[in-house]
């Protein structure tokens, strides 16, 4: 044989490098069949996340709410229900404003002449807060419920407090 005809057909023996047109295809179709499994899990792991995410901040915003909301009316010695929240009177003379706006409780602390602080604890979406005395005897005690917006019976958080705890100087 001579040297060009090597050249032009190679010997059966020789491996030739490359796929063949139906290992592509059926590689093309695996991977068409796998790809939209795979979106839909990562888009569905994204959405556990962001999910979880949102539970976490407002779980702690809901702690840091009841934790100061106790404190509060521990501390105080009068209370004042309105329309839109509570006002506290403290033994200082200041007074501590829990006021419902919308999505959101405002916490205001008012001196004498002047507001002194102001924090706002948002409530996240299908949520709605009341407050409500709900004392016996000489003991009066105030309740924050926090309650989804649609099903009142599921509540998301309950805090109650006695009045003037602090400042009688015992535990009831």
């Amino acid at each position: 044989m001579s040297r060009w005809s090597r050249t032009i057909f190679p010997a059966r023996t020789a491996r030739r490098s490359g796929y063949t047109l139906a290992e592509m295809v059926a590689v093309m179709f695996l991977f068409s069949m796998m790809l939209p499994i795979a979106v839909g899990v990562i888009q569905k792991s994204w959405r556990v996340q962001t999910e979880s995410h949102q539970a976490y901040y407002f779980a702690n915003i809901e702690q840091r709410l009841a934790d100061r909301f106790r404190v509060d009316v521990h501390a105080s010695e009068q209370v004042e229900f309105g329309e839109t929240g509570i006002a506290l009177m403290m033994p200082d003379g200041a007074k501590i404003r829990y006021m419902l706006s919308g999505d959101r409780i405002e916490r205001r602390v008012e001196g004498a002449d002047r507001p002194l602080h102001r924090e706002t604890f948002p409530l996240g979406v299908r949520r709605r807060a009341s407050f409500e005395e709900c004392g016996q005897d000489a003991i009066v005690r105030i309740r924050l419920q926090i309650a989804d917006f649609v099903a009142p019976d599921v509540i998301q958080l309950r805090v109650e407090a006695v009045l003037g705890l602090i400042t009688r100087g015992g535990d009831r």
